[in-house]
């Protein structure tokens, strides 16, 4: 269900480009030295845009440096750490392992046992560090397994507003003047990412007999409009809160990701939804 909000790199520049790798490189080293090479394994460009998010708004000291890893052995990467590098590291491991519970619970996949049975210490200790982050996760996961297993009575936002009041808090970090803005931009982009999984997944959910809150309006002839209003939905209430926020270095990227970025997947699957369409009815 991750990896929707990245930046549309075909209209950053180099440099725009390589300020952004390097954020990615540095939570990637965190989770590393917390979590190891497993944690490591889950890293998500979502929490990259926490990142430089986070960053751009408190302007936090941060580190630089050239660095290789098993993923670069040869060449030398750029990586930037700050604060804001070990949490967006942090919350990235956490709602991985309920990712691979979830995969566990679902379909038995042993990838997912094994990774929770081996991560479960390495959670309870991330966990106590942000308390409140923890707790409204387990929460929301737990609510947003009862609204898959009863599809029937749940409307169809219920599913998706679990996923954005775990990412509401966890873009809100501290409580201060900026704690509203930064929540309702993470809630938005929780809504977003639940919705475009679902658009994305919603035929192969449909013929496994997965839950899927789009799988009712999956054969109306402007299923493809009605999916993308949907979905720009929250991407507006998003932009409304992130320009609310008084934003230094990287405002660009971050732009570029809401503004741009978020749509590349719904462009690429309805372009070839489309095309498919038009074989059908040319045969």
């Amino acid at each position: 269900m991750f990896g929707y909000i990245t930046p549309n790199a075909r209209q950053l520049t180099d440099e725009q480009m390589l300020e952004y790798r390097a954020g990615y490189c540095g939570i990637c080293r965190k989770l590393n030295e917390r979590t190891g090479m497993t944690g490591r394994l889950m890293l998500s460009f979502d929490m990259t845009f926490l990142y430089a998010l986070l960053t751009a708004l408190y302007e936090p000291a941060t580190e630089r440096g050239t660095a290789r890893c098993i993923a670069h052995p040869i060449k030398t990467h750029t990586y930037a750490v700050n604060e804001f590098s070990q949490y967006a590291a942090d919350m990235n491991f956490l709602l991985g392992y309920h990712k691979l519970a979830d995969n566990w619970a679902d379909d038995r996949n042993l990838i997912g046992g094994a990774g929770t049975a081996l991560l479960k210490k390495r959670y309870a200790e991330i966990a106590s560090l942000h308390a409140e982050q923890a707790q409204v996760i387990d929460r929301e996961m737990n609510y947003l397994r009862e609204i898959e297993k009863s599809a029937e009575a749940a409307p169809m936002d219920a599913a998706a507003n679990c996923f954005g009041r775990m990412l509401g808090v966890i873009f809100a970090p501290r409580d201060d003047i900026w704690r509203p803005a930064l929540y309702e931009v993470g809630a938005a982009l929780g809504r977003f990412i639940y919705m475009m999984d679902a658009y994305d997944d919603v035929f192969k959910d449909r013929k496994r007999g997965s839950y899927n809150p789009l799988i009712a309006m999956a054969d109306l002839p402007d299923f493809e409009q009605r999916a993308y209003e949907l979905l720009s939905i929250p991407m507006a209430d998003c932009a409304q809160a992130f320009e609310t926020l008084p934003l230094a270095d990287g405002i660009e990227t971050l732009r570029n990701i809401l503004y741009a970025g978020v749509w590349m997947r719904f462009e690429m699957v309805h372009a070839k939804r489309i095309k498919s369409a038009k074989g059908k009815q040319d045969r």
